[in-house]
């Protein structure tokens, strides 16, 4: 073998490693970039200023999971009603699992059960975003699903 056979199987090893790799890129879903990153972007003060709305409550939003019901409960203030609003649950690991859970309208002083039965075990990352006497609120928080 001399070195222009060794220098052309270098150089082809090395193409069919490229290709690989550039093949095997494209078809990975990193699962951590939003999909609408644009428009969040373009909203980022009115995000901005619910955040700031919950972050000035007096009482912060409590968020717990209870392995006996194999619910995700939400306490609000007790002087806190919710007119309308929304919660994205969100895994770190795959978009696959993602999913929006309408809220319904909340009394005052009264929790909210969310059954987490169909939820894969583990961290569940909350954005719980609502509205209530005309102010709107973020509030981000994580959650330990292990069911039993």
């Amino acid at each position: 073998m001399n070195w222009g056979y060794g220098i052309t199987i270098v150089y082809g090893v090395f193409v069919v490693a490229m290709l690989g790799a550039v093949i095997a890129s494209t078809q990975h879903d990193p699962g951590l970039v939003s999909k609408d990153y644009y428009n969040l972007d373009l909203n980022y003060q009115a995000h901005f200023d619910k955040k700031q709305n919950a972050a000035d409550m007096a009482v912060p939003l409590a968020v717990r999971y209870e392995a006996g019901s194999g619910d995700i409960v939400i306490v609000f203030p007790s002087d806190m009603s919710v007119a309308r609003g929304s919660i994205q649950f969100r895994r770190t690991s795959t978009t696959k699992d993602d999913y929006l859970y309408t809220l319904p309208a909340i009394p005052a002083g009264q929790e909210l059960r969310i059954p987490a039965a169909g939820m894969a075990e583990g961290r569940w990352l909350m954005d719980v975003d609502w509205t209530s006497t005309g102010k709107d609120y973020f509030f981000a928080t994580s959650v330990a699903v292990f069911p039993t």
